[in-house]
């Protein structure tokens, strides 16, 4: 159980954040020129891997264990 349990975790959170990923890039491939001139490229990309990063340790650490959890309790109940 705890195997399958990690494994799932690690499966729905990989989707999830690949999802995320891909989301921002294609905002970013919509985003017009004249944004990137005004703004400095390499600090709006170190931003979003940050980001991007941030929520793959909360969705890892926390709501994808708790969800988990509370699924289990169902199933015990």
């Amino acid at each position: 159980a705890g195997y399958g349990r990690g494994h799932f975790n690690y499966k729905m959170g990989n989707r999830i954040v690949t999802a995320l990923r891909q989301d921002l890039f294609e905002h970013l491939q919509r985003v017009s020129l004249s944004f990137y001139s005004a703004n400095q490229s390499g600090s709006l990309v170190f931003t979003l891997m940050q980001e991007v990063h941030g929520i793959n340790g909360l969705v890892h650490g926390g709501v994808m264990l708790v969800l988990i959890d509370l699924f289990q309790l169902a199933v015990a109940a």
